[in-house]
């Protein structure tokens, strides 16, 4: 995936539904992006023939973590997994067998601020990092710490994928 973003542009396009900032390729979105929708929400993570093929869409009182076939869905104003989908099926889950999993928005006393999965409180999951500096962050997180694929944005509109582990960028 990452060897085909090389061919990429980085471009704001401003529609009338919304604003992306993001990779686009051939005029379709493609590669890492972010899409704020004029109604509040926001879709945030990897883009291929103008479709987020994964990422995580937070809308209203939910958040959706996933692909359109395969996701969780949580529900925000309790911050739990209310169900999650694979192959068009979805299977809820006793609030016993969730409770460590939440989808939450943690604010550090340095102006950073995390939005994404949580297990037991700490960041494990995919989510959004954000710097103080306006710099965030989309990818995986393991146990409080940057880990697996993902893309670093900056507020003059430069986007850096890569594999990361913690604040290492291992790989293009």
């Amino acid at each position: 995936f990452l060897d085909y973003i090389e061919d990429c542009d980085t471009r704001i396009i401003t529609t009338e539904q919304g604003q992306f900032l993001g990779h686009t390729r051939d005029g379709l979105l493609y590669g890492y992006g972010v899409y704020y929708a004029n109604d509040g929400s926001q879709w945030i993570g990897q883009y291929r023939k103008g479709e987020c093929i994964f990422g995580i869409l937070i809308s209203g009182t939910s958040a959706t973590v996933g692909s359109k076939t395969h996701y969780v869905y949580y529900d925000l104003t309790t911050c739990r997994i209310k169900f999650i989908r694979q192959s068009g099926n979805d299977r809820s889950f006793s609030d016993k067998e969730t409770e460590a999993y939440h989808f939450e928005s943690l604010n550090y006393g340095n102006g950073d601020r995390y939005v994404g999965e949580t297990f037991n409180g700490v960041k494990h999951g995919y989510g959004i990092y954000y710097w103080a500096n306006g710099n965030f962050w989309f990818g995986e997180f393991r146990n409080n710490i940057r880990y697996g694929y993902g893309a670093m944005f900056t507020p003059q509109g430069n986007i850096y994928p890569g594999q990361w582990i913690g604040d290492e960028k291992t790989r293009r």
